[in-house]
């Protein structure tokens, strides 16, 4: 297994590399397990809806929900990031960060 970032990620998304777009597909669409941290998630979301990209909140949870679909990805902790991403749908941002990063 190996574990991704949210920079491998966004290259998938955003197809801003031609090179690295094709290698973050096959990293996440490929049979071998990749691992996407909780902290990973959280930043690919606050980068999403950040100034640069604006992406709508309904969107980026739609993101974050694609990545329970693909057979090969594991997320650290699936129950957490359920639980935040209700939260954050139901517009409760302090008690998502406080799920996620709790140390902070």
């Amino acid at each position: 297994m190996i574990a991704i970032d949210t920079d491998v990620i966004l290259r998938c998304l955003l197809e801003d590399d031609a090179g690295q777009t094709v290698i973050a597909l096959w990293l996440i669409t490929g049979k071998r397990p990749v691992l996407i941290t909780d902290a990973v998630l959280a930043e690919l979301i606050w980068t999403l809806r950040g100034k640069k990209y604006q992406l709508k909140k309904s969107d980026a949870i739609a993101v974050i929900l694609a990545f329970f679909q693909e057979p090969n990805i594991r997320i650290e902790d699936g129950q957490v990031i359920w639980m935040a991403l209700n939260e954050y749908r139901n517009q409760r941002p302090s008690k998502v960060k406080k799920r996620i990063l709790p140390m902070h």
